[in-house]
């Protein structure tokens, strides 16, 4: 019975690979992305999902006008909610980079509990610099989470983990970017969060060479660079089109030199 079972799931994953084009980012919502994968099609995702600045202002960012980054702190934990658990059905471990911001703190906090049992640990991604806090009496933010959501096991082992016992700290020193990706529309800049070496590392920390990388919101498609250039396949969803067509023309380059050599 066991055997049969290792068997079903290994050619459910091979028509996921039939039907799903890896190396390809898509211009749709991360949901509709991950509806077409099978159970842990993924090893690998790396990710840094809407913050929900200004929530309740009627400001923030509009994505293609289907996702508004100013839901209320309930409208904000519901779609967390959905957007981890499909992430944790397609992938094998989740890395989830968050920073605690007015428009998100209740919801997080409120998740972090929620899922419990599937963190398997919070990474400190130490920014080494702030940006000026935009209210008064608040402190600058330094440092984001990178919280691991791992569906199997409990505690804090992490079974992809790529590195050795007593090398690695939960704390990742990394100055962040500061570039910026400037759309035509001058509400819509998109800020490159990621600086390269971040996805670099958690591609490095927690998968190997042949792996699958899925990036839920690609923006300009750094961790699909990382991807890349450590030999792994990537998939990606970013539902604004001027930042997916920035995101396809830098993969393809990359894609490009590849072939070079």
């Amino acid at each position: 019975m066991l055997i049969a079972l290792v068997i079903g799931c290994v050619f459910w994953r091979a028509a996921c690979i039939e039907t799903m084009e890896l190396n390809k980012i898509y211009n749709q919502d991360c949901l509709i992305t991950m509806g077409a994968m099978g159970d842990n099609f993924i090893d690998l995702i790396v990710t840094s999902p809407p913050y929900n600045f200004n929530a309740g202002s009627g400001l923030g960012t509009k994505y293609n006008n289907t996702f508004k980054d100013n839901l209320s702190q309930e409208q904000y934990f519901d779609w967390s909610v959905k957007v981890i658990k499909e992430c944790m059905r397609v992938s094998k471990l989740v890395c989830w980079n968050i920073q605690m911001i007015a428009g998100n703190k209740e919801a997080l906090l409120k998740y972090i509990g929620y899922f419990h049992k599937e963190i398997r640990e919070v990474l400190i991604w130490d920014k080494q610099y702030s940006e000026p806090a935009m209210n008064e009496k608040v402190f600058n933010s330094e440092f984001e989470f990178i919280i691991l959501f791992d569906k199997n096991g409990g505690g804090r082992k992490i079974e992809q983990a790529q590195f050795e016992r007593g090398t690695v700290a939960n704390v990742i020193r990394q100055n962040k970017s500061k570039n910026s990706i400037k759309s035509k529309n001058k509400q819509d800049n998109h800020f490159a969060v990621f600086p390269d070496a971040l996805p670099d590392k958690l591609i490095n920390y927690f998968s190997k060479e042949g792996d699958i990388i899925f990036e839920p919101f690609i923006g300009s498609g750094t961790t699909a660079l990382s991807a890349i250039k450590y030999n792994r396949k990537f998939v990606g969803s970013e539902l604004v089109k001027e930042y997916f067509d920035i995101a396809e023309q830098r993969i393809n380059a990359a894609l490009c030199q590849t072939k070079l050599f």
